[in-house]
């Protein structure tokens, strides 16, 4: 995703809505974005998407949830 992309209302719009609907959403964060522009859109760093469902887990292991992740070309 690029700077303008994220910062379009229609995906702000989705994002707020997952996220009142209790979803947890990981990013993104903010660097240098395949398109050569700095700014917001860029996807987490591995170890920052597969440290928070640990995170998540802390203090006790909630039984029967369940997590999707998606990450891909969004051209």
């Amino acid at each position: 995703m690029n700077r303008q992309r994220w910062s379009n209302w229609t995906t702000q719009r989705n994002v707020a809505q997952l996220a009142s609907d209790g979803i947890a959403i990981l990013g993104p964060d903010t660097g240098e974005l395949a398109c050569n522009e700095n700014g917001e859109g860029r996807m987490l760093e591995a170890r920052d998407i597969d440290a928070a469902p640990v995170a998540s887990r802390l203090p006790k292991v909630r039984k029967g949830n369940r997590a999707r992740l998606t990450a891909g070309p969004t051209g």
